[in-house]
């Protein structure tokens, strides 16, 4: 999968920070299902500036297609493995990844379109 190392290092926020929303804690979970399945090489801290971020990548994952903003939210957010995710998705591994990287050049195009009408 060719996702943008940057904008996929930003899901994985989203991903901590929406886990860490939804589940009413106080502060960070220490980990988010798709990051255990990562190899970490320092700490695993993250910025404490990422609520920022993370709601710009909830507005932009808000405004995705529905069958492309679920994807996303089951492959970074959704507990188990590829398979069970491609299961709970209806469709095989290789079509989930995908799905992932088709709704990440949408949001990559929708976070450039924002950055323009900013400026």
């Amino acid at each position: 999968m060719a996702v943008d190392r940057y904008l996929h290092d930003r899901l994985v926020q989203w991903a901590e920070w929406s886990l860490q929303r939804e589940g009413g804690a106080l502060g960070y979970p220490s980990e988010a299902p798709y990051t255990r399945m990562q190899a970490r090489s320092g700490g695993g801290y993250y910025s404490p500036n990422v609520d920022m971020d993370a709601m710009e990548i909830e507005a932009a994952v808000g405004a995705l297609p529905d069958y492309l903003r679920v994807a996303v939210r089951v492959y970074y957010i959704g507990p188990g493995t590829m398979e069970q995710k491609a299961q709970q998705l209806g469709c095989g591994r290789q079509h989930v990844y995908r799905l992932v990287e088709r709704a990440c050049d949408k949001l990559e195009l929708w976070m450039e379109g924002r950055r323009i009408k900013i400026i």
